[in-house]
């Protein structure tokens, strides 16, 4: 599974070709993630118990999606501090899903502080934050 984490207006995510092929934005490459990791962070950062969204766009062939990823995660990822990050990074490597599929917190920590920088840009440019996964 190949995930990649974006900034994007809606109507960007609605001009994209209905393969969802070709998508040519700066994005955050993180292999393995996926919606229930996504909610698990979403938990742990914004303290809300959530449920998986839904895809806004999903490809013909069912094997890409985009989700959105809720404004508030955005803007607690945004708000993180970077001394925090391998906090953060530690307690979602414990989660069930990550243990699973044995998630490394240093590579966690990375992953947050690249999600960080991302949220800034989007929260600076007015565009919300996205989730490219495919199989």
């Amino acid at each position: 599974m190949l995930t990649d984490f974006f900034t994007a207006k809606r109507d960007e995510i609605d001009a994209l070709d209905p393969d969802l092929e070709g998508i040519d934005f700066q994005s955050v490459p993180a292999k393995g993630v996926d919606p229930v990791k996504i909610s698990a962070l979403d938990e742990i950062l914004t303290g809300e118990q959530v449920e998986i969204s839904e895809p806004v766009r999903e490809s013909p062939s069912g094997e890409s999606w985009i989700y959105p990823i809720r404004e508030e995660l955005g803007m607690a990822l945004a708000n993180m501090s970077l001394e925090s990050t391998h906090l953060f990074a530690e307690r979602w490597a414990r989660t069930e899903e990550w243990r699973r599929d044995e998630g490394d917190a240093a590579e966690l920590d990375q992953l947050l502080r690249a999600l960080k920088a991302l949220a800034v840009k989007a929260k600076d440019d007015g565009k919300g934050i996205y989730v490219h996964i495919s199989l």
